[in-house]
């Protein structure tokens, strides 16, 4: 058994569930000792508190640790300044007053070291020479373009033991500074049961769905051009919009708002094709979206923007489009004849992809470093 620690960007108590919480649980169930810690919030989080995201977080971190039903204990530290704004020695301190979590970490623990700390969140550097961990390692997930989280990142690197990236593209960045550590190049996954169970039969199902992050990553022209080209099919786009709609939208598109993760795979269901536009953003290059796995564990098509990430996968089901060779309106026309033919080729895809298997994976991967 091993005491780990993830440090994270995303907070479990959102409608987001990001690899990190999916990880967690997983190596819990393995019998490991572990502890999500997600971006802490600050007393100026106070005046923002008509955000649902922003209380809910608040409230997890005043109750941290949050034990679940996997025995994950979760933590927000609750810090004056964000780590963000703050040198790394500077940054620890700042964590240091987040005290009260720390104790009852400690406390829970029997005071026993961390054998493992992987960190996503760059930001959270600083827990580092806090935890003093026996074995850091670095889990990058996007390649990161603001200049603050880049230099970081640079930080973590410096203090790492090895590196598992979500892509290959992702670990190509991140061995910018030419230091070789152990590697492993770990793609995010799916949790396969949970989208599996709600599969209907294909003549129950129609149109089309997004369920995801609605900001400057995804490209609503594209969708536009699905919706006009195909009026017949309902085109449903949940999540939260960060990045604001074009005007005169489609009759044919529905926006569902934020959707909680349990209630995804009904929607899934309900569906023949999934959609996965990204746009121009350069952060889309080398992402490893899990939307990919979850419609594929859920029975639909799929259409997606082409990426250097995506152009590398071969699952079934799958027309990808991009500004030249195939067009959205053409991807969206194969993926939407041939949902009543795929069979379970894409489900059998997908459950080689389920986080139960990612996670025996990283744990073998961590059993041969050298501690």
């Amino acid at each position: 058994m091993r005491n780990i620690v993830f440090a994270s960007h995303t907070a479990s108590t959102g409608v987001f569930r990001v690899g990190s919480h999916h990880l967690s649980r997983e190596l819990a169930r393995l019998g490991n000792r572990v502890t999500h810690i997600s971006t802490p919030v600050t007393f100026a989080h106070l005046g923002k508190l008509s955000s649902g995201d922003v209380r809910s977080r608040f409230r997890l971190a005043l109750e941290s640790p949050v034990v679940d039903s996997d025995s994950v204990s979760h933590i927000v530290p609750l810090v004056p300044i964000p780590p963000a704004r703050t040198p790394l020695k500077l940054s620890v301190a700042n964590l240091r007053l987040s005290a009260r979590p720390w104790g009852k970490l400690a406390s829970a623990w029997d005071h026993k070291p961390i054998d493992v700390l992987f960190i996503d969140q760059p930001h959270l550097v600083s827990l580092v020479p806090l935890l003093e961990p026996r074995l850091t390692i670095y889990r990058p997930t996007d390649i990161h373009f603001d200049p603050s989280t880049r230099a970081a990142e640079d930080r973590v690197l410096e203090l790492a033991d090895a590196i598992v990236a979500t892509g290959g593209h992702v670990l190509k960045d991140v061995m910018r500074n030419g230091r070789e550590l152990p590697h492993l190049v770990l793609e995010n996954g799916v949790e396969f049961e949970h989208f599996r169970s709600a599969i209907l039969p294909s003549e129950a199902r129609s149109g089309a769905i997004y369920i995801g992050a609605l900001d400057a990553r995804f490209d609503w022209s594209a969708v536009y051009l699905m919706c006009r080209a195909f009026p017949d099919q309902e085109f449903r786009i949940g999540g939260p919009i960060t990045a604001s709609p074009p005007p005169r939208a489609p009759e044919n598109l529905t926006l569902l708002g934020p959707v909680p993760y349990s209630e995804a795979p009904k929607l899934l269901a309900k569906a023949k094709v999934g959609i996965l536009p990204m746009s121009k953003h350069p952060g889309n290059a080398a992402r490893s979206p899990m939307k990919y796995f979850e419609y594929l564990a859920a029975g639909l098509t799929v259409v997606a923007t082409s990426s250097d990430e995506l152009v590398t996968r071969n699952a079934p089901g799958v027309s990808l489009f991009d500004d030249g060779k195939t067009s959205a309106v053409e991807a969206f026309a194969t993926a939407l004849s041939a949902a009543d033919d795929l069979g379970t080729d894409g489900v059998e895809y997908a459950s080689a992809f389920s986080w139960s298997k990612r996670a025996a994976r990283l744990n073998s991967f961590v059993d041969g470093l050298p501690s």
